[in-house]
């Protein structure tokens, strides 16, 4: 068997795309192979499944909204700014960055009322610890909890903020709009370990534009990835078509509910009844009564 064996690269988002062909292996061997013994690739690069990150601007023209958002990271960097005037090298709370969020963010219809709370915790490590776990470079913010009352106590880290709002601002400038899409950017993203968040600064820049109502995104891809097999032999396609020793067992079942059920449906329309009969044969169908609905179709007829 000549075969292609190609990952789907566009919604699922594998990064490699592979052209492998497999010719000494018949469909059964290939098959028991690729699942059970999984030895049938071997290649230096590793296959990193990815999803697809689409940002849509709107109507809103690119270099007007870049500008916009910049404007919005000064902002954010005065609200930081306030806080390490106001509390020092001490913690500060939830309220204390809502408080100085509020002062220097005007409410806004596009932006969601809890904005506060997800810029901080966007920006918030999500537990520090002496593992090797992957430090989002992006996050430059530690809290530490009240074991009594549970709440949080953050604390910026030391001169964390310049750097990551320089890099946001400098990421924002390279997501221009694709040629080929209207007035959007995407991009593939890799997906994360179980448990972990994601990394990357794309992610960072896309929250944001949507938390300022600047801009709106979706992520696509990261599950049920998939592999297509291509065979190339027409002639062992005809006979694998052709050949009633071959079947499958669920497609066999498919078709025959299907049978089924335009058997019912020709037998249910010809029929004439009563309202209360076709009541009852459609309330028995429902309720997956074969037994009593085959009875009630074979029954005499109603008036």
């Amino acid at each position: 068997m000549d075969c292609v064996v190609t990952p789907l690269k566009t919604l699922m988002g594998f990064s490699v795309h592979l052209n492998v062909q497999f010719k000494f292996y018949n469909l059964p061997d290939f098959k028991w192979k690729f699942f059970n013994e999984n030895s049938l690739f071997s290649y230096p690069d590793r296959v990193i499944p990815k999803m697809l990150l689409t940002i849509d601007y709107g109507e809103t023209d690119y270099d007007e909204l870049s500008q916009k958002f910049n404007l919005q990271l000064e902002k954010l960097s005065e609200v930081i700014l306030q806080i390490k005037r106001e509390c020092g090298s001490h913690l500060f709370s939830l309220n204390d960055f809502k408080r100085a969020y509020q002062e220097n963010f005007p409410k806004s219809a596009n932006s969601p009322d809890n904005a506060a709370q997800l810029i901080l915790e966007l920006l918030t490590q999500e537990k520090v610890d002496n593992t090797n776990k992957r430090r989002i470079p992006w996050q430059f913010i530690s809290f530490r909890k009240n074991p009594k009352t549970g709440e949080r106590a953050y604390s910026f880290m030391r001169n964390g903020q310049t750097w990551v709002l320089g890099q946001l601002k400098r990421q924002m400038q390279l997501m221009k709009p694709d040629v080929t899409q209207k007035n959007s950017y995407s991009r593939y993203l890799p997906i994360p370990k179980y448990r972990e968040q994601q990394s990357d600064i794309h992610m960072a820049v896309a929250s944001l534009l949507q938390i300022w109502g600047l801009a709106t995104y979706e992520i696509v891809g990261g599950y049920n990835s998939q592999v297509f097999v291509r065979i190339n032999d027409p002639q062992k396609l005809r006979w694998i078509v052709s050949n009633k020793q071959i079947s499958n067992e669920p497609l066999k079942e498919i078709d025959e509910l299907h049978r089924a059920a335009g058997k019912f449906m020709t037998q249910f329309l010809s029929g004439k009844r009563s309202s209360k009969q076709n009541w009852d044969i459609i309330e028995n169908y429902f309720l997956g009564r074969d037994d009593v609905v085959n009875g009630l179709l074979a029954g005499p007829s109603g008036s």
